[in-house]
């Protein structure tokens, strides 16, 4: 399996903001009622979250759903289709889990300061 370590870049699908991984997208800033609607790939079905609601990142319209909403997070790999939408607009995109990742990020964050 192979995982990146994005520093000083931007990983194509979804991102690390926050310290967390996350689904991104950007909406108009001030907006209280940006969700987010999670897929499976392989069977188009809607994945059970426990929130779908997205929070913007400081001030920026950089609205984040974080992975740990997911009701039951997967044990290896996995990629998500989602829908992000403030009611008038929608983005999509991919995100993955990938645990090994994660625990990449955490070591680097702690070496790096």
């Amino acid at each position: 399996m192979l995982s990146l370590i994005f520093i000083g870049g931007t990983p194509p699908t979804s991102s690390v903001v926050g310290g967390t991984w996350n689904a991104h997208s950007f909406f108009p800033t001030g907006q209280a009622d940006v969700v987010l609607t999670l897929y499976d790939p392989l069977t188009s079905n809607a994945v059970p979250t426990d929130s779908d609601a997205c929070v913007e990142y400081g001030s920026t319209g950089l609205y984040v759903w974080d992975l740990s909403k997911v009701t039951t997070l997967p044990t290896s790999y996995k990629e998500y289709g989602y829908v992000m939408t403030d009611g008038a607009t929608s983005s999509g995109g991919t995100v993955v889990y990938d645990p090994l990742f994660i625990e990449q990020y955490i070591v680097h964050k702690e070496m790096l300061g």
